[in-house]
């Protein structure tokens, strides 16, 4: 062992990434005549700690010591060892650019990031990501895992691959580019122009690719008219379906399997209303491009007879006026897009059954018809009794007939007044009403109306 193994020993302890051994099994002996220097045994074992420094780094006239000793070792043969290590080359460095796209109401800048090299055996299945190509490069982009940054830009990840490798060999070029998305433009797909390869020669190609947006300006989906208003019984379990469409003509929608449903007023309901997702196909969580479900979303409700009995008495309500409305949000996102919450306010309003307002025509009638009596003072006598009798059978099937005209207008939306007042015929108070003033009405003016009718 030479004096340079003990350097070599010294030189291991304070060099951080490599260290080199130089043996010497023979000394060296000049020949005769061409003076050459036969070296017996010269090895050189590099231990590389980073595989970021290049094997010509090795050699750094940074570190003076290392350096003393290569220039002790400035055989002939050790030198042309050296030198085939330095002028060893690197890996060709790959390129990926995309070109800023544009379109109606927005655009996206793209911003080139690393391009780390990976290999092939470790990506994930290309066959799920969206595939582009030039003359001399597949390019791959991971679409299912686009992420937002800092919430201001979005992060794609490319894979892009050398055509004249096999599907499992060599390395990949694992791409992260950035894109900044401008103005109010909604999720979309769009051709997008990008350059790919060696930074001085770059083929060019197109990839149709997701474009997202951080906030949603436009609507993504579409449920019931915000002016619908569902009525529903005083007493029992009544369900409702909402229809539910995806307004994007090239990008699905997946949406969270629960639906939260709040009402205004808890006090209307014995258990809390429900919704559930209904998108066809058992597991689905989807809406398709363009889809449109009328019973996308079902709405199960179930309410308080008595506080629903007293909310449709008073106060009194318009036809379109609601009683409590249910808010529906449905947590959804498009593929790699942001997260977001949509909306659907259920307007309902109680509505008593046929029965219940027939009911109350004719309370509203008897106290009518009898009010009317009382005014005009009639008094018992000779067939006296017979023509009241009528009197008041034409208070009551006058006001029946009222309010089976009132439900028929408004159920041809129609507006109904009386005295100037719009009334909705469905409710109890103005069912009471309509009995109320038409009997007395009808009493008072009993005899012209039995005159026509000639009874």
């Amino acid at each position: 062992m030479s004096s340079i193994d003990g350097a070599a020993d010294k030189e291991r302890q304070g060099w951080p990434y490599f260290y080199s051994t130089i043996e010497d099994s023979a000394p060296t002996q000049p020949t005769r005549g061409n003076q050459q220097v036969a070296i017996s045994s010269v090895s050189l074992d590099i231990k590389v700690a980073s595989a970021q420094y290049r094997t010509k780094q090795l050699v750094s006239v940074d570190h003076p010591t290392m350096f003393q000793q290569l220039q002790r070792l400035s055989r002939p043969g050790t030198t042309v060892l050296l030198a085939l290590l330095a002028i060893t080359p690197a890996a060709a460095t790959t390129v990926l650019k995309l070109d800023d796209a544009t379109f109606p109401d927005g655009r996206v800048e793209f911003r080139q990031g690393a391009c780390d090299t990976v290999p092939a055996l470790s990506l994930p299945d290309l066959k799920q990501m969206i595939p582009a190509q030039t003359q001399n490069y597949d390019l791959y982009l991971d679409a299912q895992h686009v992420e937002l940054a800092y919430g201001v830009y979005f992060v794609y990840g490319f894979y892009v691959r050398s055509r004249h490798e096999g599907p499992d060999q060599g390395r990949v070029c694992n791409a992260t580019i950035r894109a900044f998305p401008k103005d109010s433009f909604v999720d979309t797909f769009a051709d997008v122009t990008f350059r790919v390869g060696d930074p001085a020669n770059l083929e060019s190609g197109t990839i149709n690719m997701p474009l997202h947006n951080i906030s949603y300006h436009k609507p993504i989906l579409q449920s019931i008219s915000p002016d619908s208003l569902y009525k529903i019984a005083l007493r029992g379990q009544r369900s409702f379906d909402l229809r539910l469409v995806n307004l994007l003509p090239n990008l699905p929608v997946y949406l969270q399997s629960v639906v939260d449903a709040n009402p205004e007023n808890q006090n209307y309901w014995i258990i809390p209303p429900h919704a559930e997702l209904h998108l066809g196909n058992q597991g689905q969580s989807q809406l398709d491009p363009g889809q449109s479900l009328e019973d996308g979303v079902k709405l199960t409700l179930q309410p308080n007879p008595w506080k629903a009995l007293g909310a449709s008495i008073f106060p009194p309500l318009g036809p379109k006026q609601t009683h409590d409305t249910v808010y529906l949000r449905l947590n959804f996102r498009t593929p790699g897009g942001v997260p977001s919450v949509f909306e659907i306010p259920v307007h309902l309003r109680f509505q008593p059954s046929g029965f219940s307002l027939v009911l109350g025509v004719l309370i509203g009638a008897t106290i009518g018809t009898l009010l009317a009596w009382a005014i005009q003072g009639t008094v018992a006598a000779a067939g006296v009794v017979s023509k009241t009798y009528k009197k008041f059978l034409v208070g009551f099937g006058s006001s029946i007939a009222v309010e089976l005209l009132g439900m028929i207008l408004v159920a041809k939306d129609s507006e109904f007044r009386v005295l100037g007042l719009e009334l909705d015929p469905y409710q109890m108070l103005p069912a009471l009403c309509i009995g109320l003033v038409f009997g007395l009405a009808s009493f008072l003016k009993a005899d012209t109306i039995l005159k026509w009718l000639k009874l």
